[in-house]
């Protein structure tokens, strides 16, 4: 005779932070890289001796 299988309630929270962490793996590689610098203004080009 087997056992009627039941989730540990441990299992259960470990698997639903697997799941969740997962998702948010698989959110931030789609997810469009984020503007740095919080300006809309570019940078201003200045002349160098390498250039």
């Amino acid at each position: 005779m087997l056992k009627p299988s039941r989730i540990s309630r441990r299992r259960f929270l470990l698997s639903g932070v697997a799941v969740a962490g997962a998702a948010m793996v698989v959110g931030w590689g789609v997810a469009p890289p984020r503007q740095r610098l919080h300006s809309k203004a570019k940078l201003p080009v200045e002349k160098t001796p390498w250039r």
